[in-house]
């Protein structure tokens, strides 16, 4: 399944062989019998996370956004919820590391 998702991601974005596709996570979908497939495109100047839904027969793939309901959902599958979020409040503004 996980090697079916990372063909159709290298398939689909004309990734050349230089480019990393790494396995994240599995996990149920919010589309019924389908799996969130989570993977790491890796190129040597940026890393891009991408969710690819897989059924479980692995048979058929999604590549491309979710929308339930207009929320597109694919961001917030491929999102790392352990980086936390900065919150722009608590900056210091006028200031830069310039600023004498």
């Amino acid at each position: 399944m996980v090697q079916l998702a990372i063909e159709a991601v290298r398939i689909q974005a004309s990734l050349p062989d230089d480019v990393e596709v790494k396995f994240v996570e599995k996990r149920e979908s919010s589309i019924p019998d389908f799996y969130a497939v989570k993977l790491l495109v890796r190129r040597t100047d940026k890393e891009v996370p991408i969710v690819v839904y897989v059924d479980r027969a692995a048979d058929k793939v999604i590549v491309g956004s979710l929308f339930i309901r207009g929320e597109n959902i694919t961001p917030r599958e491929a999102s790392d919820s352990g980086i936390p979020k900065i919150d722009a409040g608590h900056l210091e503004t006028g200031k830069t590391p310039l600023t004498y």
